[in-house]
């Protein structure tokens, strides 16, 4: 089983954590951080959408960062729609792009309008209450992805990736 927070948000450095144009390390830890917020990893199961869940952490973190309050838990359920329906898709994978695609054309719900299931199910929709949750928080996310100095030694390019709302 994967945990969201693991594996794919090594690659995503939220701001604050490591600013653009400087050496990133080799591993960051950002339990602490997000604990902050009281965001915990969720366990994503057996689906291959880890992506999709990390791009959710993201759009939490940040949201609890710079959004209205309470602190929400999304949809990554919805978010997998919503990236598949922006980007013409089908199934549980979509690279960080069309999940962002996803989030500024239909949003985001709370969690608990949309629940992750155990197994994929392409026939799903959102029902009218999370598609009018999740308008709220269409539109809003900004990505900007700045070149990082790396050691001559690195065999990819590293970014910083930074989500915010707007």
């Amino acid at each position: 089983m994967v945990q969201r927070m693991t594996g794919l948000l090594a690659f995503f450095v939220l701001p604050g954590i490591a600013p653009a144009q400087t050496h990133l390390p080799p591993r960051v830890d950002l339990a602490p951080q997000f604990q902050t917020f009281g965001l915990t990893p969720d366990v994503q199961g057996a689906r291959a959408d880890c992506t999709l869940f990390a791009t959710t952490a993201l759009a939490e973190f940040e949201w609890a960062k710079h959004g209205p309050r309470p602190q929400l838990r999304f949809s990554e359920e919805f978010l997998i729609w919503a990236a598949d329906e922006a980007s013409g898709s089908t199934g549980d994978q979509a690279m960080f792009f069309k999940a962002v695609h996803g989030l500024n054309a239909h949003g985001i719900c709370k969690r608990e309008l949309m629940p992750y299931e155990k197994r994929s199910n392409p026939r799903r929709k959102p029902s009218t209450a999370a598609l009018d949750d999740a308008k709220g928080r269409s539109g809003r996310w900004k990505v900007t992805l700045e070149p990082a100095i790396m050691a001559p030694s690195e065999p990819m390019p590293r970014y910083v990736l930074k989500l915010r709302p707007l």
